[in-house]
């Protein structure tokens, strides 16, 4: 499975988002777009997607941005993932010889797998990996 720019997009920014969930202050889309060389609109579009999906939180004013809606160990990459890029299975198209239809068993056990390993992050998860390794030193 390769991420769409959607998706690897959508990441960077909630990614950012859970840092500052602890501050509970939103940020500004402008500030994500520009820090993570996102276009701007395909950010808009994003955030959109995602906040449709109870994912982020949206604040207008002087004081406004985005948020997470939740706390990041409550959002799994599966919830990002499925409202930008929803899994489509394997489709019988007509005339497909039966060798390649009888493969469509494999197909969904690999979809559940991905599935299984995207329900396994959290923001909270992946927030820890960034970071690397804390306390150790190299010689």
């Amino acid at each position: 499975m390769k991420p769409s720019a959607k998706t690897l997009y959508a990441c960077q920014a909630l990614v950012e988002l859970a840092q500052q969930y602890p501050s509970r202050r939103p940020v500004l889309i402008e500030d994500i777009a520009r820090r993570h060389n996102i276009p701007l609109k395909f950010l808009q579009q994003i955030l959109l997607s995602l906040k449709a999906a109870g994912l982020v939180e949206s604040r207008r004013g002087p004081e406004g941005g985005y948020l997470l809606a939740r706390p990041p160990g409550q959002i799994t990459l599966y919830e990002i993932v499925t409202p930008l890029d929803p899994p489509s299975p394997p489709k019988r198209s007509n005339p497909l010889p039966n060798s390649q239809w009888s493969a469509l068993p494999v197909w969904r056990e690999i979809d559940e797998t991905v599935k299984v390993i995207l329900e396994s992050y959290t923001l909270e998860k992946i927030l820890l990996l960034s970071q690397g390794p804390q306390g150790m030193y190299y010689i």
